[in-house]
């Protein structure tokens, strides 16, 4: 340790020391003012601390890093930071917090920080009387070298003050730090910082150099805050000259200290750059007060340029440019020491390579330099030459990015010299050097260590600078142009390729000068232009195309340049010279071919170019037998494509001659490259005519009206069709195929290629702009659009959609043109309907369009067209109807096409309520879209008719007032056809149409009675003689739900016409219809006649129904009563009468005629079966009905059922109204007797299974087949209990082995195409699931008997192999089952295919486990697939074994209460699910026999343990016999628990009952339960049959296994 005043260290205060454990008991160690960073220190009073604490205190005193980090850690995580506040832990922390503060580990510096951080926002103002103990160290920890400690500080001392606060801080410590941080950077060394016993004298070192820069920084810092100062507004107590006046008291001292400025050349970096800035910002500050010490800097200067490193270089050389720029005169000092000349200190310090990537390292020479002034520097060409040849060899060893920078360094050292220098002989000497320096380049002598470019920039830099640089860099250049002496290929060709550039950029030099003269351009440039197109014409290829390149550039250049004449006839004389033989030497890929273009465009506006141009074309053409004439010809219209020359250079006969000849040759083959063609196109007029591009055009248009075209003819066709544009309609009118052109564009699919659709696009907009400028021209084309598109429709050939969104872009795009141009005319709705009219008339149902009823009564009109062709005309107009719905949604139409629309939905919907594919062997997509599509954009039509009117508004405009608009005029259209006197099918149709559409329209509306009647009243309906017209508009105003007085005089009227006598059937049903439309659809309490009416009425009706109407078989008036009567049955329900049985006949006799596949029949069954599920439900309120009811219900429920079984072999069975029938059959059915469903054969119930795709239907029949199987169950269970002699031989039905083994296909297909094939693998799988119904509530050997039979048909292999399948168990990952049910299924639950296979699959699973689980067990164990087996139980254990566990504790607990377990008191039972076990105890006397079966979790795939746990009374053979006999039932035979308990109780109770055992098994019941009943005639010992048989089988012989000889049966 350095010798110290004895006021910082030495002096002591006795009265402090007295003051034990106060306060000032601190000044025992140190004075206020006196350092506390040494190492030798005295330890601090620990009295008054507890036990914990004082641990912590001591460990931060010791000398180990890791202990010392330790004791900080539990600071930092004390549980109460309150404790904190004791002022002997503040003392000891005073004494030890400067020393961890500077710690040489990090790791303690940093975390005493932190802990000062915890201690601040603990204490808070607590802390303020110690501060002046802390502020100093901690203040120093701002700047310590390590970035994280230092953050770490800052944040510590941000907690206990606010930055705002500090600078009341520095203002009231400062003049306590600067005299404590002054004397550490003073006084201490690395002895006293640092235990050297303890640490190297490296880390000494680093700490030494770490606690001096942090002082300087310090200092550096406060006297910043000096100037901050100035502005602070403070109390007036505190005084800024104190702190000011301390401040440079201190700094006096450590200027004044030589050991400070021996730091200007001192090996320690950090201390050095520290000292700079404390340097810089004094200087910055306060110059005066450094001028008093400027001498001990500059003495010091050459030995601190001489000593400089990597870190302090740059600092310290803007601390000299700094102190020389403030004291300019204080040079001399250190520029005229002879012994360390300026030239040789720099230059060995530029050779010492010093400098880092991006440092400023020559930036801040060059700026010293400056300073110093180039007299002082280099005051002699020697030291010019010393500093050069300094920077050049430095670049020579330099990486390649840092010697760019010293490139840059040299020129402009150079630059400056040149500058700055006074004396003619440097300048000249400079000169010199750069001159050798630029030959050197050119000549490529002068290897770069750097990039060319990046060289190039350093002398562009020192250009825009030095004139005259530029100026000496020009004459070399042109002295290199003009040495005709010199071998251009001795040069190296990376130098020749940066001359050339170099060329090129003098050009561009002189394009921004203003010469005064032609002659003075001409004396640089001409040089230039010369020396490249000299070169152009090299021998050598690569020297050529660079040349020829830059002469592109030059071109480029001059481009937008007005020319000189002198320019223009040097570029024509090579172009007519010497260009043409460089192309065809260098050929057409090189720069020269491109340059051809390039020099015509540069003088296009200058001269005449056709002959020139011809010269150089002959040039090419002179011999087409030449391969490279071939090359250049083929390359020169890509060349020329642009356009740009057109009208510059005219026609060559020879090139228009050789273009015609190669473009068709190209054309005649699709594979070749067109891309000559396409050029050809593109220089139009330049090489080829228009004629030509026409030809081109004509001939691929061939290709595509054939649709045989490829890529390349589309590419040319739409480039030719460009090209011509200007002429584009004349072209068409020419050749009038290329109207065809358009509909091809449109209607082509080129989504998948966008390259083609941007083609078609093109074309499409080139058309749109020529049809808006021409009006003949587009109306032409639209034309062949609606012709073409119209006559596809129809045909099928493409997508009606598609069809009208391209005829709507169409008439969107060209120009105005009528809203029905794109439809179908009005001819041929006419033409198609009217033939298919007739043939409908015969396929409607009356309960879907009932006033389509009124055909019967019309006379027949004859179809005398083919049926094929009436299918033809029919998809004709759907293929219209739905081509112009889609249409008119986007356009709007009028009346005409809505009512076209209208008649063709009626038609459609007809077909639909057939069944799809039913009436017409002709496929028809989309049917049920445009149904619903149609319904849809109607009812728009009417919400946009209706908008702001009242309902009485509404239908006066539609049906009575004669206004303008699509909807009246449509209203007006089917009233005039239905009110017509002549009536004919067409009008009929139009009634119906009428009342479509009503319904519509009262659907949105609501109207009272009064209204009603006031718009019938203007219709005249009740003294109407038009029927038709009549039910029409009450079958359309039906939604209204009203009975206005009009409606119930027409009623009324239509009940006396049937009341009377009746004679034609014609006449009947006319009323009946009548009667049906004014009968409201709501069924009321309010009676529809009155009751003295009602019984004569039903009489009458049913008297002719029966004697004339079901006779004649005539249908439609008992239809339209049975559809009168479900409305009528409220009225009518308290009468009593005959009539009740004959509308009960009538029932019947629709469920007997079911059979006949008609539309009337149909809706003849659907009446009787709503009117009869009306009857059924409150018959009990009618003598009559219920009587009918009780004495018709078998009769009535087997017609049902065999109507039921009928449902799939009815060809309309797809119907709206056949579907509507068996939802009433359904419903009537669930009740259906078991005695009439055991009536039928299983051959009449498994067609009605496979053939249905109505799941509804599906579940009945299943539910019937259920009922049927467990009727024949029960009678065999029965029948074999009592023979109980006779083993059963129980089999499956024929019908259901023979859909059980006739599999569907193979099951990865199936599922892969799950929506195809959904029908065959549920018929599949509900079989096996009537398979495993018969294993309910029936006897074991019963079950057996199935199950032998399943296995010798091999029936579960292709079953398992479907569900591994449907539930992917060959995969990692199988299906997620949890949302389907396993013990019961309902396949109505789920609405897509895959859901419901699914949900039957896992439920067959949970079947196959639970009746068969050893067969599956034994097919899962043939599976060697490790991985697949694990995935299999993985999905078993969690899905299916929980259920089957459950159930089999449940089956056991069922059992225990049977009679099988009552009748033997001796036997207990017990269940333990948690552990899946159950105990089975024998009590025998006092004693008792104890077995155990276990259940696995992956049950049944892994077998049911059964343990002997305790015996007696018998012997271990016979124990071991009964645990056997019991685990082969569970493992090998299929049975349950319940059923090994069964035969392990009956085997122990047999046993001590003295029945004798099976001397094979040691049984007393076999597995197929069965007493031994074969007896030796030799040894009389008794044998199971079974087990017997097994023995003779294995011992080939018929020998007693115990006496040997020939077993004879007793």
């Amino acid at each position: 340790m350095k010798k110290k005043s004895t006021d910082l260290y030495g002096r002591k205060n006795p009265g402090m020391q007295s003051m034990s454990g106060s306060f000032s008991s601190l000044q025992i160690a140190l004075d206020e003012s006196s350092s506390n960073f040494s190492t030798i220190y005295e330890p601090p009073d620990l009295s008054g601390l507890d036990a914990e604490m004082i641990v912590i205190v001591k460990n931060l005193q010791k000398r180990d890093i890791v202990t010392k980090c330790r004791a900080l850690q539990d600071l930092i995580q004390w549980n109460d930071p309150s404790q904190f506040d004791n002022e002997q832990f503040l003392n000891a922390l005073a004494v030890l917090f400067p020393r961890l503060s500077i710690e040489v580990e990090r790791h303690v510096r940093l975390k005493i920080f932190v802990f000062m951080s915890v201690l601040s926002s603990a204490l808070q103002k607590k802390l303020a009387p110690w501060l002046k103990f802390y502020i100093t160290p901690w203040v120093m920890g701002f700047f310590d070298s390590d970035r994280a400690v230092s953050v770490s500080a800052k944040d510590s001392f941000k907690n206990l003050l606010s930055e705002e606060k500090w600078p009341h801080v520095w203002l009231k410590f400062g003049s306590t730090i600067a005299p404590i941080v002054t004397d550490v950077f003073l006084h201490e060394d690395k002895e006293s910082l640092t235990d050297l016993r303890f640490f190297s004298n490296e880390e000494a070192e680093s700490k030494v150099t770490r606690v001096k820069s942090s002082c300087l920084l310090t200092l550096s810092f406060l006297f910043k805050q000096t100037a901050d100062l100035e502005n602070l507004e403070t109390d007036k107590k505190i005084d800024k000259q104190t702190f000011k006046s301390s401040l440079y008291e201190n700094l006096s001292t450590l200027f004044k200290s030589d050991e400070f400025w021996s730091l200007v050349s001192s090996p320690q970096d950090g201390v050095t750059v520290s000292l700079s800035d404390l340097l810089l910002i004094i200087l910055k500050y306060d110059k005066p007060f450094v001028t008093q010490y400027k001498e001990k800097y500059f003495k010091r200067v050459s030995r601190m340029i001489s000593r400089l490193t990597s870190l302090t270089c740059v600092p310290m050389l803007r601390l000299l440019s700094n102190m020389i720029s403030n004291f300019p005169n204080e040079v001399h000092q250190f520029a005229n020491d002879s012994k360390r000349p300026l030239s040789k200190l720099f230059s060995n310090l530029i050779t010492k390579r010093i400098s880092l990537p991006n440092s400023g390292f020559y930036t801040s020479l060059l700026n010293l330099f400056k300073s110093i002034g180039a007299m002082q520097l280099v005051p002699s060409i020697e030291s010019v030459d010393e500093l050069c040849d300094a920077f050049l060899e430095t670049a020579n060893q330099e990486q390649r990015f840092l010697s760019t920078e010293v490139y840059d360094c040299l020129l402009n050292f150079l630059s400056f010299v040149y500058t700055d220098s006074s004396d003619p002989q440097i300048k000249d000497h400079v000169r010199d050097r750069l001159r050798t320096i630029f030959t050197r380049y050119f000549k490529g002598e002068f290897v770069l260590r750097c990039s060319t470019s990046d060289f190039d920039h350093c002398l562009q830099s020192v250009f825009d600078k030095n004139s005259d640089f530029a100026s000496l860099w020009n004459e070399v250049l042109f002295g290199f142009f003009n040495d005709e002496s010199m071998d251009i290929e001795t040069i190296p060709f990376d130098s020749l390729s940066r001359n050339l550039s170099l060329t090129v950029q003098t050009v561009l030099y002189l394009k921004n000068r203003n010469f005064q003269t032609g002659n003075e351009v001409m004396s640089i440039l001409g040089p230039c232009l010369s020396f490249l197109m000299k070169l152009s014409t090299h021998k050598n290829e690569r020297i050529a195309c660079l040349s020829a390149s830059q002469l592109i550039t030059v071109c480029h250049i001059f481009s937008d340049t007005t020319l000189i004449k002198p320019v223009k006839e040097l570029f024509q004389k090579y172009l007519v010279n010497d260009l043409p033989s460089s192309i065809l030497k260098l050929g057409p890929q090189s720069p020269a071919f491109t340059l051809l273009r390039d020099i015509l465009l540069l003088l296009k506006d200058y001269a005449d170019l056709s002959e020139p141009w011809e010269n150089v074309a002959n040039q090419f053409t002179v011999s087409f037998d030449e391969l490279e004439n071939i090359r250049v010809l083929n390359s020169l219209p890509s060349l020329f494509a642009d356009g740009k020359l057109r009208g510059k250079i005219s026609l060559v006969k020879t090139l228009v001659e050789y273009y015609d000849t190669a473009v068709f040759a190209i054309m005649q083959n699709p594979g070749n490259d067109w891309d000559m063609i396409r050029a050809c196109i593109g220089s139009k007029e330049i090489l080829v005519p228009e004629e030509t591009i026409k030809n081109i055009l004509f001939t691929t248009l061939e290709y595509f009206l054939t649709n045989d075209w490829v890529d390349n003819h589309l590419i040319i066709l739409c480039a030719s069709l460009h090209s011509l544009k200007a002429h584009l309609p004349t072209i068409f009118d020419e050749n009038k195929s290329l109207y065809s052109l358009l509909p091809v564009i449109l209607f082509s699919k080129p989504e998948d290629d966008g390259h083609v659709a941007a083609h078609f696009e093109s074309i499409f907009s080139l058309l749109k702009e020529k049809a808006l400028e021409d009006s003949g021209f587009s109306l032409k084309l639209c034309s062949e659009v609606q012709e073409w598109s119209l006559n596809k429709v129809l045909n099928g050939s493409i997508n009606e959609k598609l069809a009208a969104d391209k005829c709507v872009l169409v008439f969107n795009s060209f120009g105005k043109l009528p809203s029905n141009f794109f439809t179908f005319p009005a001819s041929f709705w006419d033409a198609k309907i009217s033939s298919c009219i007739p043939f409908f008339s015969n396929k409607l149902f009356i309960d879907q369009d009932f006033i389509l009823g009124f055909l019967d009564l019309v006379a027949s009109e004859p179809i005398n067209v083919d049926m094929t062709d009436v299918g033809t005309q029919f998809v004709h107009i759907f293929h219209a109807s739905l081509y112009t719905l889609y249409y008119v949604e986007t356009t709007g139409c009028d009346g005409d096409a809505l009512f076209n629309l209208t008649f063709a939905y009626l038609l459609i919907r007809i077909y639909l309520q057939n069944g799809i594919q039913s009436i017409i062997d002709v496929p028809i997509r989309d049917a049920g879209i445009f149904v619903e599509s149609f319904e849809c954009y109607f009812k728009g039509e009417v919400v946009k008719f209706m908008r702001d009117k009242d309902a009485l508004t509404v239908l006066n405009e539609l049906l009575i007032d004669d206004i303008d608009g699509k909807m009246p005029v449509l209203f007006k259209r089917f009233k005039n056809l239905s009110s017509a006197e002549n009536t004919t099918s067409f009008s009929i149709f139009a009634a119906q149409g009428l009342t479509d559409f009503l319904i519509v329209v009262s659907n949105l509306l609501e109207m009272d009675e009064k209204h009603v009647d006031v718009v019938l009243g203007k219709l005249g309906l009740s003294s109407s003689k038009s029927p038709i017209f009549v039910s029409s508009i009450l079958e359309g105003l039906k939604p209204l739900e009203v009975d206005s007085e009009i409606i119930q005089r027409i009623r009324f009227k239509a009940v006396n016409d049937l009341t009377g006598k009746l004679h034609s059937a014609n006449e009947v049903s006319k009323s009946l219809l009548i009667l049906n439309a004014a009968t409201t659809q709501q069924i009321t309490e309010k009676p529809l006649l009155p009751i003295t009416r009602c019984r004569l009425f039903l009489e009458n009706i049913t008297n002719w129904c029966s004697e004339s109407g079901i006779k004649s078989l005539e249908l439609l008036p008992v239809c339209c009563f049975l559809r009168f009567m479900y409305y009528f049955l409220p009225t009518v329900f308290s009468l009593s009468g005959s009539y009740w049985n004959s509308i009960f006949d009538y029932i019947k006799y629709a469920m007997k005629m079911s059979v006949v596949d008609a539309p009337i029949v149909k809706s003849f069954e659907l009446f009787a079966l709503r009117l009869y599920n009306a009857l059924s439900k409150n018959y009990e309120m009618n003598s009559d009905i219920k009587d009918c009811i009780v004495e018709s219900n078998e009769s009535m429920n087997y017609l049902l059922l065999k109507r039921f079984l009928f449902t799939h072999e009815s060809t309309l069975r797809n119907s709206v109204t056949a579907r509507m029938c068996n939802q009433y059959l359904v419903k009537l059915l669930e009740n259906c007797p078991g005695k009439v469903v055991r009536s039928f054969q299983y051959q009449e119930f498994f067609p009605s299974l496979c053939n249905s795709n109505d799941l509804q239907m599906e579940s009945v029949c299943m539910k019937f087949l259920r009922e049927k199987l467990s009727h024949e169950l029960k009678e065999l269970t029965v029948y074999y209990m009592v023979e109980s002699d006779y083993e059963p031989d129980v089999s499956l039905c024929p019908e259901l082995l023979s859909l059980a083994i006739d599999f569907p296909g193979d099951p990865f297909v199936m599922v892969s195409k799950m929506e195809k094939y959904e029908h065959a693998l549920r018929v599949y799988l509900l079989v096996w699931d009537l398979i495993f119904y018969h294993f309910e509530e029936t006897t074991y050997n019963i079950k057996l008997s199935i199950i032998n039979q399943l296995h010798a048909m091999d029936l579960l292999r292709p079953l398992l192999n479907t569900l591994v399948e449907i539930l992917n168990l060959s995969y990692d990952r199988p299906i997620n089952v949890d949302k389907y049910p396993k013990i019961d299924y309902n396949l109505m639950d789920y609405s897509s295919a895959t859901d419901r296979i699914r949900c039957l699959a896992i439920h067959i699973y949970y079947q196959c486990l639970r009746h068969l689980s050893s067969s599956v067990r034994s097919y899962w164990s043939e599976v060697k697939n490790r991985a697949f087996t694990s995935t299999v139980e993985s999905f078993t254990g969690y899905n299916v074994s929980p259920l089957l566990i459950s159930a089999s504790l449940d089956d056991v607990e069922r059992s225990i209460e049977s009679e099988d377990f009552q009748s033997v008191g001796d036997v207990n039972v017990k269940v333990n699910r948690n552990t899946r076990e159950i105990s089975f105890i024998y009590n025998v006397d006092e004693h008792k026999l104890e077995m155990a079966i276990k259940i696995p979790s992956v049950y049944p795939l892994q077998n049911v343990q059964v343990e002997g746990i305790e015996r007696v009374g018998v012997n271990e053979r016979q124990w071991r016999s009964w645990i056997l006999a019991s685990q082969s039932i569970l493992s090998s035979q299929n049975g349950s628990i319940t059923d090994a308990l069964l035969v392990l109780k009956k085997n122990i109770s047999m046993h001590f009952e003295g029945v004798e055992e099976c001397a094979i098994c040691y049984s007393v019941l076999s597995v197929e339960r069965t007493l031994p009943n074969k007896r030796c005639g030799t040894c009389r010992h008794k044998f199971h049959a079974s087990c017997l048989y097994k023995w003779f089988k294995s011992s080939n012989s018929s020998r007693c296994p115990l006496c040997r000889s020939s077993f004879t049966f007793v």
